[in-house]
């Protein structure tokens, strides 16, 4: 593995969300806010293999991509206060970016024609390269920012919620929301929160969580590409839904 780069302030934010969330914004990319679709597999991960040059010689960076990644990549060999200890791999390729630490592989894209693209790596490198790693979980998401107009975010939370039979005080407030349904075979989480974007700005994480079953008799061999694509357009299509009715929400609030 190359020496870590060093990178300054940029690089320990981006180390603090990859080590305490699966949800992190694009190492490198706009300040405005962008919708991102995203992909995690939970497990035992091993870092170490997840290198820029690595997906260039499996076919999944291109020649130019692989120019990209290598200048955004922060390689650590050890995250300090991590139990157990390990490391982080994580770069930008443009097309899609890559974090992976000793638990978990998360790939995503902010380009909407890309996330076919993504669905066709996690194939690639779990199926055909590290097809004996083993998985717990995977997950489909989409995280994106609601536009507001008249309300903060905090304010259009806290308002929703008090108005339900929770004995909510009214007034002066704010609140952030996790939401979880659970269907036979996986789940939804729904985080809704103030965006760093501005409080114009509300963040939407629609987490759609996919548990592996384990067979009885032990090592249990599956092709984790072939679930995702099963699951991933209508995974997105549901967030895509559920944004339509938020937006719709968010409409009514400002009529009232």
């Amino acid at each position: 593995m190359p020496k870590p780069e060093k990178k300054g302030k940029g690089a320990s934010d981006r180390l603090k969300a990859a080590t305490e969330s699966v949800v992190a914004l694009p190492a490198v990319g706009p300040i405005e806010p962008v919708d991102i679709w995203q992909i995690v597999v939970v497990g035992n991960i091993d870092f170490r293999q997840h290198h820029p040059y690595w997906y260039k010689y499996i076919g999944c960076l291109t020649d130019a991509e692989l120019v990209v990644a290598n200048k955004s990549l922060t390689a650590l060999p050890n995250i300090l206060g991590q139990n157990p200890p390990g490391g982080l791999v994580q770069f930008d390729a443009g097309a899609y970016s890559l974090t992976v630490v000793s638990d978990k592989w998360m790939i995503q894209t902010t380009i909407e024609s890309n996330v076919g693209r993504i669905v066709d790596v996690v194939s690639v490198v779990f199926d055909k390269r590290l097809d004996d790693t083993g998985v717990n979980a995977y997950g489909i998401n989409k995280i994106w920012c609601a536009k507001l107009a008249g309300i903060t975010a905090k304010q259009l939370l806290a308002n929703k919620l008090s108005a339900t039979d929770l004995a909510l005080p009214k007034g002066n407030a704010e609140a952030n929301l996790v939401y979880n349904r659970h269907f036979e075979d996986s789940s939804t989480a729904i985080h809704l929160s103030p965006s760093v974007f501005g409080d114009g700005y509300l963040l939407v994480m629609y987490n759609r969580h996919h548990p592996i079953e384990k067979q009885p008799e032990g090592f249990h061999r599956f092709d984790l590409g072939k679930l995702v694509k099963e699951n991933a357009d209508s995974d997105w299509k549901s967030a895509a839904d559920y944004a339509a009715e938020l937006n719709d929400c968010i409409a009514r609030e400002k009529r009232d």
